[in-house]
């Protein structure tokens, strides 16, 4: 399903922006590594699900072509 996959997207991209927006405010080493994390999970997440998405992109595109 496309849509879910744009929100998926757009939840992950939101979360990337507030975690570069938490790190650049003063926070404790342990925070701040937590933030780090948080950031990089977010991150490998977002392209997943782009990448995902892409890719039932692609086979709804397929199909339509081997249909006509």
């Amino acid at each position: 399903m496309r849509t879910s996959g744009s929100i998926t997207i757009f939840v992950h991209q939101q979360n990337i922006e507030r975690y570069r927006r938490l790190l650049k405010t003063p926070l404790d080493k342990m925070r701040r590594r937590a933030i780090l994390d948080l950031l990089a999970h977010e991150i490998t997440a977002e392209q997943d699900a782009i990448r995902a998405n892409d890719e039932l992109a692609g086979a709804a595109i397929s199909q339509r072509i081997a249909t006509t």
